[in-house]
């Protein structure tokens, strides 16, 4: 029961994080340093000079969602995997100033406040780990192909 309702409050800090910048209750349960360290570098490129008019909405699905027991080839960590199918409503924004910039987006999508906002679905694979204390945290995230969910 922990780790789902900390894979569903990962959900819910991702989505604060990106409709406010504000990465640091994220950062305190994130400990997937490849997605984890872009998604702060992708919020502080992203904030700097836009304002996010409509926010992104993440909505966890009912169905298709499980846990199992996992294990991470590339690290060697073990622990509990949730999966979740989530719809996503992308983020609008306003630009403040130049977004002409060079950063290469790779945690993040969004679109201009002139642009219809658009919905879409997919699934997730949380790989979490249990602590001395009996809390858990992300150390892994990946994105699954729907047609292979």
């Amino acid at each position: 029961m922990g780790a789902q309702v900390t894979a569903v409050w990962f959900v819910d800090l991702w989505e604060y994080a990106f409709n406010t910048g504000d990465t640091d209750d994220l950062m305190t349960l994130c400990q997937d340093e490849d997605f984890c360290d872009h998604f702060v570098e992708d919020m502080r490129n992203y904030h700097e000079n836009r304002i996010v008019t409509t926010p992104l909405e993440i909505n966890i699905q009912p169905d298709g969602n499980r846990a199992f027991a996992c294990h991470l080839r590339t690290s060697g960590i073990s622990g509990l995997c949730m999966q979740l199918s989530m719809s996503q409503k992308s983020a609008r924004f306003y630009a403040t100033g130049p977004t002409n910039d060079t950063h290469e987006y790779t945690t993040v999508r969004a679109i201009e406040s002139s642009e219809a906002q658009n919905e879409s679905y997919f699934t997730i694979r949380i790989l979490l780990t249990e602590q001395d204390d009996h809390s858990f945290i992300m150390r892994n995230i990946e994105w699954i192909d729907p047609e292979h969910t």
